[in-house]
């Protein structure tokens, strides 16, 4: 037979034991709707790309850009790319990004955010950024004090360009 006091602490657990089921179900259906990878992405189909509220207006080198080491003992370049609506806040985008690293002999990359899949494994949700690891370009020596310069171009559209120029420090 329970005491009194039992059953008023197996109740009492009980219904915290619910509660907590409860919140989980109902926070598992919060999750943000599946996509399939390898679409491409367009602004919504009812404005053009630059009527379109949150387009950004500008882009700049982020300041948690840095020059890694991976495990082969090779420097990385981890850039980190912003994009900020008129409103000042960070979004997402679509458009080509032109990445030049370096002076005397640069190098280019191209990041093709109009491709789904490129899109969601570059984005990071933490930092708002758009995060791409490349090499160093051939002929730069990374020492304390030094800078790489990088320089940034969105195509958002033909006539849509934004851009933006950095420095990385080395480490």
């Amino acid at each position: 037979m329970i005491a009194h006091g039992e059953y008023a602490a197996l109740m009492g657990r009980s219904t915290a034991l619910i509660l907590v089921c409860a919140a989980a179900a109902c926070l598992s259906a919060c999750q943000p709707p599946a996509r399939s990878r390898g679409d491409t992405i367009s602004s919504p189909a009812d404005t053009s790309a630059s009527e379109w509220p949150f387009v950004p207006s500008t882009i700049r080198v982020h300041p948690l850009s840095r020059i890694t080491v991976d495990a082969a003992g090779r420097r990385r370049v981890e850039l980190r790319i912003e994009c900020r609506d008129t409103e000042g806040d960070s979004v997402r985008t679509i458009g080509l990004v032109e990445i030049r690293m370096g002076d005397g002999d640069p190098r280019e990359e191209a990041l093709d955010l109009n491709v789904m899949r490129v899109n969601q494994e570059t984005w990071d949700r933490v930092t708002r950024t758009y995060r791409q690891t490349l090499d160093i370009p051939n002929g730069f020596v990374c020492k304390p004090g030094a800078k790489l310069p990088i320089k940034l171009v969105l195509r958002l559209s033909q006539d849509r360009v934004l851009s933006a120029t950095g420095d990385i420090a080395c480490p």
